[in-house]
């Protein structure tokens, strides 16, 4: 009989430092899956309406209208990047 626990048979295959690095990668992996960011828009009906229409012309090359929109994005990215910071991620890390 073998002084091994049942579970120890993976260091036969994979040395115990790359198995911790697995075990550890995919628990931050796990985390990511299961937190996550919850963003709630509330906007009249006419300033919804307002962005849809900056949207489209801004597509079609309006500048004005494309800087109204990234407005909206940059503070849509502030409100997740202070969420991730408060997590103590950066998603910025590569």
């Amino acid at each position: 009989m073998s002084s091994k626990e049942p579970n120890d048979w993976i260091y036969d295959i994979i040395p115990a430092k790359q198995v911790e690095e697995i075990e550890l990668k995919a628990q931050k992996l796990q985390d990511n899956l299961d937190n996550g960011v919850n963003v709630v828009l509330s906007a009249t009906n006419d300033s919804a309406i307002k962005l849809c229409q900056a949207y489209a012309r801004g597509i079609q090359g309006n500048i004005e209208a494309w800087i109204h929109v990234m407005g909206f994005l940059e503070t849509l990215i502030d409100t997740i990047e202070q969420h991730l910071d408060e997590e103590g991620i950066d998603p910025y890390a590569k």
